[in-house]
Formats: C-alpha cells, sequence, structure tokens
C-alpha cells in the first residue's frame, strides 16, 4: 500500500541548528545557535569581519518502516522576511548565491552543535538550489527522493540535511524559516511517498529419510531384471552412465522432499 507522510515540525519537535565562522572572531565557530527562526546559507562581513553560516535539519522518520521503498519525497522552504540577516532576503550582490543540500552521515546535537564540531555530509545525491530570482523567492517541492531513500536504507550514517552556499564568498545569502519560526505554515515541510514490501519469508526443507521421498531407478543392457528393481534406501543421490561387469547401464535418481522444515 501507498503512504504519504508529511513532517512539518515546530520548535518543540524540530531539530535545527545554525552554526557559523568568522575569519577574525574564531570564539565564533564556537558558538551554538538552536533556537534561530531563520534556517539559511550566508555568506557575509559582520562589522568587517568576513564569515560564512551553514544549517543543520533533521526530521523524524523514525515511523517510516525499513522495507520502504520511498517513490517520491518532497522538502519545501519558505522564506523568512522577519530574519536579522540580510532583512530577510536571499541576495547575491558578489554573484550566485545557490546553494546545496548535503546528507548529514554523523551525529549531532541540536544544543551542542557548531561549526568546529560540525558533523560530515556527502555529496552524494545531494541537490541544488539555483540562484534566487527574488529576494523573498520560497523553494517548494524540492525533489529529496534519492537523499531520502539514502537515509531510509541507511539510517546509522544518515542524520538530516545540511545546506550552505556553493560559494561562500560573501556577499550572499538564502533566508528560509526554521522550526523555530512563530509562522507555522512557513516552517520546513517535508513530503514523502513511500510503498512498503511484502516480507520475504525463506522456508529451509532438509528432510531425513522418514520424511522424504527418494529412490534410484537403473537400467542394464543385458540384465533387464534391473529395470525393474526398486532401491529406494539407497545413501546416494545420483545421475551415472557407467558398465557393471562390462554391462552398460544408467542410474537416475528421484527426489521429493516433504514439507519437514530443518532448524
Amino acid at each position: 500500500a501507498q503512504t504519504t507522510l508529511t513532517l512539518q515540525p515546530d520548535a518543540g519537535a524540530g531539530k535545527d541548528a545554525l552554526i557559523q565562522e568568522r575569519t577574525t572572531d574564531l570564539s565564533v565557530a564556537n558558538g551554538n545557535f538552536p533556537n534561530e527562526t531563520s534556517f539559511e546559507a550566508v555568506a557575509w562581513t559582520w562589522s568587517g569581519d568576513p564569515g560564512a553560516i551553514r544549517c543543520l535539519l533533521q526530521f523524524d522518520l523514525s515511523s517510516i518502516p525499513s522495507n520502504a521503498v520511498i517513490t517520491d519525497a518532497r522538502l519545501s522552504l519558505y522564506n523568512n522576511p522577519a530574519s536579522t540577516e540580510c532583512g530577510g532576503q536571499s541576495l547575491s550582490l558578489s554573484g550566485s548565491n545557490a546553494a546545496v543540500l548535503q546528507r548529514i552521515t554523523g551525529t549531532w546535537n541540536e544544543t551542542t552543535v557548531t561549526w568546529n564540531n560540525q558533523p560530515a555530509t556527502t555529496n552524494v545525491n545531494e541537490v541544488s538550489l539555483l540562484q534566487s530570482v527574488n529576494p523573498n523567492q520560497d523553494y517548494v517541492n524540492l525533489d529529496v527522493t534519492a537523499m531520502l531513500s539514502d537515509m531510509v536504507q541507511n539510517p546509522s550514517s544518515s542524520f538530516g540535511f545540511m545546506i550552505k552556499l556553493l560559494n561562500e564568498n560573501y556577499y550572499r545569502s538564502m533566508i528560509f524559516a526554521s522550526s523555530d519560526y512563530s509562522d507555522c505554515t512557513k516552517h520546513p515541510k517535508l513530503e514523502i511517498t513511500y510503498n512498503v514490501l511484502n516480507p520475504i519469508h525463506v522456508l529451509t526443507i532438509k528432510p531425513d529419510a522418514s520424511t522424504s521421498q527418494d529412490a534410484l531407478i537403473q537400467v542394464r543392457n543385458s540384465d533387464p531384471t534391473i529395470a525393474n528393481l526398486n532401491v529406494s534406501t539407497a545413501t546416494s543421490f545420483e545421475a551415472v552412465g557407467w558398465t557393471w561387469s562390462g554391462d552398460p547401464g544408467i542410474i537416475r535418481s528421484l527426489l521429493n522432499a516433504a514439507d519437514k522444515v530443518c532448524r
């Protein structure tokens, strides 16, 4: 059966955090920012100090069965016009603000993650966000199907998404609302459609002498009586073309296993 799951958590259920660094103020890279109302990717200067911002986001996928096949997954990100960064605008002042979503492959904690201890990511099945065409642009229905499939199939190396600019040279930004934003309709939304495969059952049948049917049959060119013999207790299951005391012949075997399961 096909199931569609929609996830759009609020501040209480959502897991997202902002990490940032500065060229001069090295202490910023050790800062933890778990309650920011924006989910953003920024390269800018702060009081003349260049730096960058990235964000992490993780949805709870525990309700999806491990044998599910993801047929479609769409992530929607909505602009946060009230952000304190860049006036809430996605900007390309020095070049393209194109960004990328990558799968996070290492564990992270919303209340302790920093720029300096940020988890690793992978570019496998990453999703690109093209340069914005207006400063308050939403990016809806981003196709993250392949990435979600990776997350469901490899939960031990999948811990959400990271967004960052492709080029972190200031002045560029992409600004979206986080799960902490006051307007719940603008929280990041993930819609997943999946099918659950029927479980595969493996039956092992390995009967013993009392529960199986097997027999050996044979023929000789010169001794026609051999062809009428019943050999049901032979310890071999065989196919033979041979001679016996110079008399050519053939051996074949038959097997009909009973439904006795060897455990």
